[in-house]
């Protein structure tokens, strides 16, 4: 496994993050493509980290941005910052070791409250974080926060309504974006291109809710994903992969499969 090719690296990047002080590291993982063995490629491939933090929400983030500068750390190109978004708030930043980059994410715990479940499922990532921290990662330090959580009311998948929430809001935007893009491509306008990238994305976030099942991520290694997760058929993952025809003519592939997937939860709604 990838993981302990790199081991040495790992235990030292370990031992630095657990030396923080009045900082409770509760968890450090591997994730994202070194779990996945066969979707690393060494020399290009960085290994993803998530470290969760106890009490993050009240933890002094800045502390722990001085302390790492005042290591003797490679960054690379990606110093320590501290990030706020709809995914959840968070420092990012590389360590750099002579063979292998390591991408750390330190945050808390990553399960969001319903209410934001039901309203933000266009722009949050927690089929991401399901998928790629409670499922799909190898805990190399203490236990996964929030865990017995997850697995109470979130695993194997979410429930039905919830599901159904999500859906509806993304198959909504979905829509228009079709709509967007069929109008792109009629008037020759060459941004649709832009937006078909921006529409597999969520369209895979689309599919994967609709078989309930969770993804690790929604923009890359989506081949491998789509085959081993969702085993589709090798006719849609090409055409999800847009490796149909010229660019053109696998947009529109693309479009046509969306629309029969729309379709058929706006059939599965009437039920």
């Amino acid at each position: 496994m990838i993981i302990e090719e790199y081991k040495n690296e790992l235990n030292d990047f370990k031992n630095k993050i657990c030396n923080i002080k009045s900082v409770n590291v509760k968890t450090i993982l591997v994730y994202g493509s070194a779990y996945n063995d066969n979707t690393f490629t060494r020399g290009f491939s960085d290994i993803d980290i998530l470290v969760m933090v106890e009490d993050f929400a009240k933890t002094n983030k800045r502390e722990i941005i001085n302390y790492l500068n005042a290591l003797n750390i490679d960054f690379k190109e990606k110093r320590p910052i501290l990030i706020k978004d709809s995914l959840c708030e968070r420092i990012e930043f590389y360590v750099g070791y002579s063979n292998i980059n390591l991408d750390i994410t330190i945050c808390g715990g990553l399960i969001p409250t319903l209410d934001s479940l039901e309203k933000d499922a266009w722009y949050d990532g927690f089929e991401a974080l399901m998928g790629g921290v409670y499922i799909h990662s190898k805990c190399i330090y203490g236990s996964i926060v929030d865990y017995d959580e997850f697995k109470k009311n979130y695993f194997p998948f979410y429930g039905d309504e919830l599901r159904k929430k999500r859906l509806v809001l993304i198959s909504n935007r979905l829509k228009n974006y079709v709509i967007r893009i069929e109008q792109l491509l009629k008037n020759g306008s060459y941004d649709y291109i832009e937006n078909i990238i921006k529409i597999r994305k969520f369209f895979v976030k689309f599919l994967f809710i609709y078989y309930r099942k969770y993804f690790w991520t929604p923009e890359k290694h989506i081949y491998f994903q789509l085959k081993e997760y969702l085993n589709l058929s090798e006719s849609e993952i090409d055409t999800i992969c847009l490796l149909k025809g010229n660019i053109t003519d696998a947009s529109e592939s693309l479009i046509h499969l969306i629309k029969q997937y729309l379709k058929l939860f706006d059939e599965e709604l009437q039920q």
